[in-house]
């Protein structure tokens, strides 16, 4: 769904909810346009990780582009590398935001064994 799309959809929903309630005031204002982003799965780093990850939590690796929207983060889209999160992706920029220590505790297997696998994998 492109930018213009996406909008239109949010506005019509808006207008739906306006004639349920006069009383909503809102108004959809885009500010900026980044590219969505994504990394191959069959990149040397994804496959490293997708091994450790399985390892260390037990289940497969999740993945996922960037989509468009405004967020803290927003940096990563115009950086050239790659990165993971491990966590509740639904605290993700919430107030009452945190990690359990068993998340804490995989992540940093995960990064300890990430780089020893990625030296595997250009190795062979």
């Amino acid at each position: 769904m492109d930018k213009d799309t996406m909008k239109k959809n949010l506005e019509d929903f808006i207008s739906k909810l306006k004639r349920e309630d006069p009383k909503i005031n809102i108004e959809v204002d885009i500010t900026r346009r980044v590219p969505a982003t994504s990394i191959p799965p069959d990149r040397p780093f994804i496959k490293a990780l997708s091994e450790v990850v399985s390892e260390v939590t037990e289940k497969s690796l999740r993945y996922s582009g960037l989509a468009e929207y405004p967020s803290p983060d927003s940096y990563f889209r115009t950086w050239k590398g790659q990165y993971f999160s491990l966590g509740d992706g639904s605290l993700d920029h919430m107030a009452n935001k945190y990690i359990t220590i068993e998340d804490l505790m995989n992540n940093a297997k995960i990064f300890a064994l990430l780089p020893h696998r990625m030296a595997k994998l250009k190795s062979s």
